[in-house]
């Protein structure tokens, strides 16, 4: 004959415990919401009408050459290296200062990140400065 303690010990349940699978639920949900909300940032850029064709050869001697390096490079004004951002945005602000009605020539490495152009030209922008151009160089397919 099968006895039934009359205790009040707590028995195990038979049902299965959701408590694992409503941890991941929710950790899953807060993911998806908070990775979806994320709205893009753009900057609006005015592209020439024309293509290559319309670079021309520089010959203004009142010009600053910025270089755009890669991550461990820096950046250079007119081949003097600088390590921070800082410090270039310094000696820009002093050559603008100098002279306002310089142009600017940015050359870029191949590698550098965007980033760097578009903060060089949100700089430039917020500046005033009257020109930039971006160096090109003819591809070897023409």
């Amino acid at each position: 004959m099968i006895r039934i303690a009359n205790d009040d010990t707590a028995q195990p349940s038979l049902l299965p415990d959701l408590t694992p699978m409503l941890d991941v639920i929710f950790i899953v949900m807060v993911f998806l919401m908070l990775s979806v909300n994320v709205a893009p940032l753009a900057l609006p850029v005015d592209l020439p009408t024309m293509g290559a064709e319309q670079a021309e050869v520089v010959e203004e001697p009142n010009t600053l050459a910025v270089n755009v390096f890669n991550e461990s490079g820096g950046w250079a004004l007119d081949g003097k290296e600088f390590q921070s951002w800082e410090q270039l945005s310094q000696a820009l602000l002093a050559a603008h200062k100098a002279d306002p009605n310089q142009s600017v020539i940015i050359a870029g490495d191949r590698n550098a990140p965007m980033e760097r152009l578009v903060q060089l030209l949100s700089f430039l922008q917020a500046q005033q400065w009257p020109a930039a151009s971006i160096q090109m160089e003819k591809s070897s397919t023409e």
